[in-house]
């Protein structure tokens, strides 16, 4: 497989303007960070894949183009079909492998009800103050938060998937930065692990 030098945005959703899907959104793809952790997460036995032909879908291409316009060194990882427990230890295998600072990011809703977005004008988070809570306890208490019936009826974006791997990566409790609820079943909530 040729691997790419530089990740590509991907838009990976449907029903916005044309404008949107005519934005382009780029960054070098560091291929050898990647490597280091394909290998590390091998070793803890975890089911990953290489796969070069992938780029940057939404979830990575909004946030670092306005954290980082002209673009940075990044790596791009794809949630699996894996328990929580196994991006867990992703994130652990990930802090294995980096020998300097970088920064893990993981996306995803919180309150991801895509029923209640044009049906209900209440906005209702069912997960949020839990989680927020969970999080500046630490990942075992948002481990036991996703068995609940809050975390079912919210729907989280990807089972929150991405923020298990950035917990296992930092080891350490997290607080929320900021809470939004710009629709009817959708929220935002913004952590940081120091």
């Amino acid at each position: 497989m040729e691997v790419q030098d530089i990740l590509e945005s991907i838009h990976d959703f449907y029903g916005f303007p044309d404008e949107l899907y005519k934005f382009k959104y780029s960054a070098k793809n560091d291929v050898e960070l990647a490597n280091k952790i394909y290998k590390e997460a091998l070793r803890d036995g975890l089911p990953v894949i290489e796969d070069t032909s992938w780029g940057l879908d939404h979830g990575a291409w909004i946030p670092l183009m306005y954290m980082f316009p002209k673009g940075k060194p990044t790596v791009s990882l794809s949630i699996s079909g894996a328990s929580l427990e196994d991006h867990i230890r992703l994130g652990k295998a990930i802090a294995r492998a980096t020998d300097r600072n970088i920064l893990v990011m993981g996306t995803g809703s919180p309150t991801h009800r895509l029923d209640l977005f044009q049906l209900s004008s209440k906005k209702e988070t069912f997960l949020d103050p839990l989680l927020s809570d969970a999080v500046s306890k630490g990942v075992e208490e948002v481990l036991s938060l996703s068995k609940g019936k809050e975390w079912k009826k919210s729907m989280p974006e990807g089972d929150l998937k991405p923020l298990f791997v950035v917990m296992g990566y930092s080891r350490r409790p997290g607080r929320e930065l900021l809470h939004d609820i710009p629709w009817p079943g959708i929220s935002m909530i913004a952590y940081i692990f120091t």
